[in-house]
C-alpha cells in the first residue's frame, strides 16, 4: 500500500508471503529492507541502497503472511476488526514507481526483489498477480490475507423490454418523443444504473435512484429526460442492464408517420395509431387481401395485377406495386408490361394509415407463342350496314385453346392502322370463327385492303391483301379455298336478305348483351377458368372505346355520326378511312 488514502505515510504497507512449505526466519540484526534505486555509501565503505532495518527477528510461517509496517498503531483506524502480525520497518513507498529488495545480512546480498509502478488509485493496494502487480478489486486492499478476487458481476432480470417508441409525435418532438419500458418478470425491478441508448452512441439516459418498475407494469421516459434524439426512420434502440449486457434492442427503418408509435405486440413489433404509454399496447385491425395475377406473362405485353382486399377498420387503403424492374404503379387494380425475358419479384404494399401489409410473389415473363391462327375469309361490303356486318373470318389451326381478346387487327393500304380486339373471343382448336366490329373497330374497304392479325405482343400471325376497283359486290365475300383466294358471290333474295340482316343484328344484339353483362361482372379470385390454354387471356386492359361502337353515337343523336354511319352503308372509301382514323 504505497498510497493510501490520505498523506499519512505512517499507514503505507508492504505484505510477505511464505509459499515454502518451511518456516522461514531473519534475525533483525541481519535483516534489511530497500525501498530505493539509487545506492548510498555507509560509512564503512559499503553501498547501501537505502537499507532499513526491522524492529524484531523476522519469522513467516509456512502460507502464511505478514506486514511490514511503518507504524503498527497507524493501521488500527483503517483496520479495527483486523489483527496482522506485522513488524514495525522505517520506510517512504514512492508514489511513481519503486524497488523493493529483502536481505539477510545488512541489505549485501538480497534473497528477495522486485519492483512496481504506481498504478493503482489512492486508498487501493497492489496485489501481486502472477509476475507483476495489478490494482486490488476492494478499496483498502487485503493486508494478511490472500489477495482479493475479482467480484462476479451482479445478476440482473432480463425481463424487462423495451414496449413502445414514439419516434414522431406531433407538437415539440423535443418535449414529446418517448421510450416505454414493460416489467414481465413477476416482481419489482430497481433500475438504478440501468441505460438506454440510441445508435448513435453519443446519447443515453441512465435511470437514477429510486427508479422502480412494478412488476406487470409499464414506465416510460420522454425526450425532455433523455436529451437523445429519435431518428424518424433508421433507428436503434437499446436497453442495457448496470453490467452493460444488452437486455433489449429494437430497430425500425421505416419513414416514422406523425403520432404512430412503434409498438411490440408479444411476437412481432408493429406501427399504431393508439399511443398507449403506461398501458398495454393496441393495434388496428391488418387488411386481409388475396392478389391474383396472370398465370402466363408474356414480354412486350400488358398483364394486369389485381387485389382484393378488406379492412374491418374502414381505413382507406393505399396500395403499392413493385414489379421488379425498376417500375411501380399506385392502383389497387393495374397493368404492365415487361419489355424483358426473366424472372421478376413482384411486391405488393397494402397501407391503411398506420401498418403496411406486404404480398410477394415471382413471376416468369416468357416469350408469346407463335400460335397457328389464319385469316381465312373477308366480307368487306356487307349487304345493309357496313359498319356493323363487316366480317373477317378467322380459323384457329393449334392444338390449343386461343383467346383473341388481346389481339388486334390492323388495316389500312399505305398505312395499316391498329385496332384492339377488345372483348372476348375464344376459338378452340380447329374452330372457325367471324371477328366483328363488337370485338375490334376495324374498317374494311370496298376496293382494296390490307389486313393484318397481329398477336398481343405485336407480332404478325396472319395477313391478307385484296383489291377489286371495280368495287365489291353486296355479300360478295373473300375467301381461301383449296385453289387460294377467290371471290365468292352469295345469292339471297330480298325477304332472306332482310331475314339474314334481322337475324345477324338480332344475334348480334343479343351477343352483345351477353358480353356487356359478362363485361360488368365482378371477377372473383376464385373464377372457374375453361378447361385448356388459353394464350393471351387477360393480358391486355380494356381500350378506350371497348365498350362502344357506331351504334352507341348513334343512339346518342350525335349528328356528325349519324352522317358517317348512313354513309358508310354505301362503302364510301374515304369515310371508311376516316372513321378508321377517328376509333382506332
Amino acid at each position: 500500500m504505497y498510497n493510501p488514502d490520505g498523506a499519512d505515510t505512517s499507514r503505507e504497507w508492504i505484505e510477505v508471503y511464505n509459499p515454502t512449505e518451511n518456516k522461514i526466519e531473519i534475525k533483525k540484526s541481519s535483516f534489511g529492507l530497500i525501498d530505493e534505486e539509487k545506492p548510498t555509501l555507509s560509512k564503512d565503505g559499503i553501498r547501501y541502497l537505502g537499507c532499513h532495518e526491522i524492529d524484531k527477528d523476522l519469522v513467516v510461517e509456512s502460507g502464511k503472511f505478514v506486514l511490514l509496517t511503518n507504524s503498527k498503531d497507524g493501521l488500527k483506524s483503517d483496520y479495527p476488526d483486523n489483527t496482522f502480525n506485522s513488524y514495525k520497518v522505517s520506510f517512504s513507498l514512492n508514489n511513481t514507481e519503486g524497488f523493493l529488495k529483502m536481505s539477510n545480512d545488512e541489505c549485501k546480498t538480497f534473497f528477495l526483489e522486485d519492483k512496481y509502478r504506481g498504478d493503482s488509485k489512492e486508498g487501493y493496494s497492489l496485489e501481486k498477480d502472477g509476475s507483476s502487480f495489478r490494482q486490488s478489486y476492494i478499496i483498502g486492499g487485503t493486508p494478511g490475507e490472500k489477495n482479493s478476487e475479482k467480484p462476479k458481476p451482479k445478476e440482473y432480470s432480463s425481463k424487462i423490454r423495451i414496449n413502445e417508441i414514439l419516434p414522431n409525435p406531433s407538437g415539440d418532438e423535443s418535449e414529446n418523443e418517448y421510450i416505454e419500458l414493460y416489467n414481465f418478470s413477476g416482481d419489482d425491478i430497481d433500475l438504478e444504473g440501468w441505460e438506454i441508448k440510441d445508435s448513435s452512441e453519443t446519447g443515453k439516459y441512465i435511470f437514477s435512484k429510486g427508479s422502480i418498475i412494478k412488476k406487470d407494469n409499464y414506465i416510460e421516459i420522454y425526450r425532455k429526460d433523455f436529451k437523445f434524439a429519435l431518428n424518424n426512420s433508421d433507428e436503434m434502440v437499446y436497453l442495457l442492464d448496470p453490467n452493460g449486457k444488452i437486455i433489449d434492442k429494437t430497430n425500425y427503418a421505416d419513414s416514422a408517420k406523425e403520432d404512430i408509435s412503434y409498438n411490440f405486440d408479444g411476437a412481432y413489433w408493429r406501427w399504431s395509431r393508439f399511443l398507449t404509454p403506461d398501458k398495454e399496447n393496441q393495434f388496428n385491425n391488418l387488411p386481409t387481401s388475396k392478389v391474383k395475377i396472370e398465370k402466363k406473362v408474356y414480354e412486350n405485353m400488358l398483364a394486369e395485377f389485381r387485389v382484393s382486399a378488406k379492412d374491418k377498420d374502414g381505413d382507406k387503403l393505399k396500395f403499392v406495386w413493385e414489379f421488379g424492374d425498376g417500375h411501380y404503379g399506385y392502383k389497387q387494380n393495374t397493368s404492365h408490361k415487361y419489355f424483358k425475358r426473366g424472372v421478376y419479384n413482384v411486391d405488393l404494399k397494402i397501407s391503411d394509415g398506420s401498418e403496411d401489409i406486404f404480398e410477394t410473389f415471382e413471376i416468369e415473363v416468357g416469350k408469346f407463342p407463335k400460335s397457328e391462327l389464319k385469316i381465312v375469309g373477308i366480307k368487306a361490303n356487307p349487304k345493309g350496314k357496313d359498319t356493323d356486318l363487316e366480317t373477317i373470318k378467322v380459323k384457329n389451326s393449334s392444338k390449343k385453346k386461343i383467346n383473341l381478346k388481346g389481339w388486334s387487327v390492323a388495316t389500312g393500304w399505305k398505312n395499316l392502322y391498329n385496332h384492339p380486339i377488345s372483348k372476348k373471343l375464344v376459338l378452340k382448336s380447329g374452330e372457325t370463327k367471324e371477328l366483328t366490329r363488337k370485338y375490334s373497330l376495324f374498317a374494311l374497304n370496298n376496293k382494296q385492303t390490307k389486313i393484318e392479325l397481329r398477336r398481343p405482343d405485336g407480332s404478325v400471325a396472319s395477313k391478307v391483301k385484296y383489291s377489286k376497283k371495280k368495287g365489291i359486290q353486296d355479300d360478295e365475300i373473300y375467301e381461301k379455298t383449296e385453289n387460294g383466294w377467290d371471290w365468292i358471290e352469295t345469292q339471297t333474295d330480298t325477304d332472306n336478305a332482310e331475314n339474314t340482316q334481322d337475324d345477324t343484328e338480332k344475334s348480334v344484339a343479343d351477343e352483345e348483351n351477353q358480353n356487356n353483362q359478362e363485361d360488368n361482372m365482378e371477377i372473383q379470385p376464385d373464377e372457374p377458368v375453361e378447361n385448356g390454354e388459353v394464350l393471351g387471356a387477360e393480358t391486355i386492359s380494356s381500350t378506350l372505346y371497348d365498350k362502344s361502337d357506331i351504334r352507341f353515337f348513334r343512339k346518342n343523336n350525335h349528328p356528325i355520326i349519324s352522317f358517317f354511319a348512313k354513309t358508310l352503308q354505301y362503302g364510301n372509301q374515304k369515310i371508311n378511312y376516316l372513321l378508321n382514323f377517328i376509333f382506332r
